[in-house]
């Protein structure tokens, strides 16, 4: 058995619940198509477009945009919507856009005073609401322009294009209600202090790969061959904070895929709070490699809350460093972070390796690790293991845990599971109340030394996984 004290946070990947604390946001609507009686819609292309207003989200109305053929004249569409003066306490936008069967990307840039900001989005034929930030567009055509300053917009500007894999059409695209919003998670922070990584915790598995694994199939692809991916989030997760909670920073490990999970040749980067709502300290993350808003907040006595929200991985294929861990920074002291499944539940269970891909090689015996997260009193929960052929779900190995959980802590126990196959299996544990954990691994027979000059090797690049 293998105690983690003092500090776990446990970060939950929650998709399903409200995208940010409403008290961390203030929202402002800024464009509303009710009552008009023409497209407010400027087209700034030749090419035969038209504007209508359209039943629009939640009841609201909207404006769709539709393009018979997109091959002719500029081989693309664009058109601009004004926007009326803002105050100053706004550093975002949300609107609802909207696509077709054709219709798949949409670029978005805001010109400002000082410079225009742009960004390329996927669309579906379903409303959905994006949010524009400045950690999100990035300079258009603009010299001098670093940063976008939402409280100085002045116009929307719409595109779509050949040069975005389109079809010639037709093509359709919806724009709904626009707000401008303020929130300390976008509030630009000090920049991080770096530090000598050396010593620092790794986890079992990377930051970035548990990131990606438990959030499988609901990533935004920003680029078509998934260079950039997005998850809007939010990001859910408690600490058990020792010492005083409201001095604390947030610390993360970033590693070279060279050495990968290795601190030695690392940097340990640590940032200070942004911002600060009420009882909620706000941080920022902002990598090439990594970007999300932060905050952390007390929940109950000793139980810390930790939002993220609006995060953005990539470009991939630059080979740049990675976040191997992400850390609570407590009294001088890392504390490694965990990643959790169920956000409702007091007592969170996970099962992890420290097998790149779980997967295990030859006769290396398959251990795992089953880490409980538990907020409240020491407590002693019995789970019943089973694995399962991913393939055919015939139950191969049976056995009960018996595990000691300390209070306020992570506390880590290990098995073993005697496989004799190779394959695909799901592992999964589950206590007498109903906590439950599953993991899929691999075991694979141990790779054969071959001749060079007798063997060959194909690679289909376009078919090549970027992430």
């Amino acid at each position: 058995m293998r105690t983690i004290p003092a500090t776990c946070l446990a970060t939950l990947l929650s998709l399903g619940s409200a995208a940010l604390a409403a008290d961390l946001v203030e929202a402002h609507p800024w464009v509303s198509f009710e009552g008009l009686a023409t497209s407010p819609l400027t087209f700034e292309t030749k090419i035969p477009a038209e504007s209508a207003f359209a039943d629009g989200p939640n009841g609201t109305r909207a404006l769709a945009v539709r393009i018979a053929d997109l091959a002719r004249d500029e081989k693309a569409c664009a058109a601009h919507l004004e926007l009326p003066p803002l105050d100053a306490r706004r550093n975002a936008l949300r609107l609802w856009v909207r696509g077709s069967a054709n219709t798949k990307r949409l670029e978005i840039v805001v010109r400002t005073s000082a410079g225009n900001f742009a960004t390329d989005l996927p669309l579906t034929p379903e409303w959905r609401q994006v949010t524009l930030s400045p950690q999100n567009t990035t300079p258009w055509f603009s010299e001098g322009a670093t940063r976008l300053d939402v409280s100085q917009a002045t116009q929307l500007r719409f595109c779509i294009g050949l040069w975005q894999g389109h079809s010639a059409g037709p093509h359709e695209f919806g724009i709904g209600p626009v707000e401008a919003i303020y929130s300390p998670l976008f509030a630009a922070g000090p920049p991080p202090e770096e530090r000598d990584a050396k010593g620092a915790p790794v986890p079992l598995q990377p930051f970035t790969v548990e990131l990606l694994d438990m959030n499988r199939g609901q990533w935004e692809f920003i680029e078509p061959l998934g260079g950039r991916l997005a998850l809007p989030g939010p990001v859910v997760g408690y600490a058990f904070p020792t010492g005083d909670p409201t001095n604390l920073r947030i610390a993360y490990l970033c590693c070279d895929p060279e050495f990968p999970d290795d601190p030695a040749h690392g940097t340990l980067k640590v940032v200070s709070a942004a911002a600060t709502e009420g009882d909620a300290q706000c941080f920022r993350i902002d990598e090439p490699y990594l970007s999300c808003g932060v905050a952390l907040r007390p929940e109950t006595p000793g139980l810390l809350r930790c939002e993220l929200r609006d995060i953005a991985l990539g470009p991939a294929t630059t080979g740049d460093r990675y976040v191997a861990a992400l850390y609570l920074l407590v009294g001088g002291k890392l504390h490694a972070a965990w990643l959790a499944p169920d956000s409702q539940a007091v007592l969170q269970v996970r099962l992890l390796t420290n097998r790149v891909g779980n997967v295990f090689v030859g006769d290396e015996p398959c251990r795992i690790s089953l880490v409980g997260m538990n907020p409240q009193a020491e407590r002693t929960r019995t789970f019943a293991l089973r694995a399962m052929d991913y393939l055919t779900r015939q139950t191969v190995w049976r056995d009960r845990l018996t595990c000691h959980l300390s209070a306020s802590s992570a506390t880590t126990h290990e098995f073993t599971i005697p496989l004799k196959r190779f394959g695909i299996f799901e592992v999964a544990a589950e206590s007498e109340d109903g906590l439950t954990a599953t993991l899929r691994i691999c075991r694979i027979p141990r790779p054969r030394n071959v001749n060079p000059e007798q063997s060959s090797v194909g690679i289909n690049l376009f078919q090549q996984q970027v992430w």
